[in-house]
């Protein structure tokens, strides 16, 4: 997969209280080569802490809109339960890694 491009996402609706969430959002864009099997592009959300000791994704495909993404972004901050469904260890996922080195 090569990547195509990528966009800082802010959450919507937060409050006072979550605006100092400690994590990053961002989408990116991936193409897939002709090799691989699978729809011909791929949308992830990524949200990886400040600290980047902890880092979570969402393929977002099924969000139709930027407004849907970033109200994602906000239940990924306000609700532990949710997020934790999506995040992974850094150590278990070299691609999470080397995106942001």
């Amino acid at each position: 997969m090569e990547h195509w491009y990528a966009n800082t996402i802010e959450p919507s609706g937060l409050s006072r209280r979550d605006k100092n969430h400690g994590y990053e959002f961002y989408t990116v864009m991936y193409r897939r080569t002709a090799s691989e099997a699978g729809p011909s592009c791929a949308s992830v959300l990524y949200f990886p802490n400040v600290d980047r000791n902890v880092y979570g994704f969402i393929d977002y495909e099924k969000f139709a809109t930027s407004q849907n993404i970033r109200a994602i972004a906000a239940k990924l901050i306000k609700d532990t339960r949710f997020r934790s469904q999506f995040l992974a260890a850094p150590e278990d996922d070299e691609m999470l890694t080397s995106n942001w080195k």
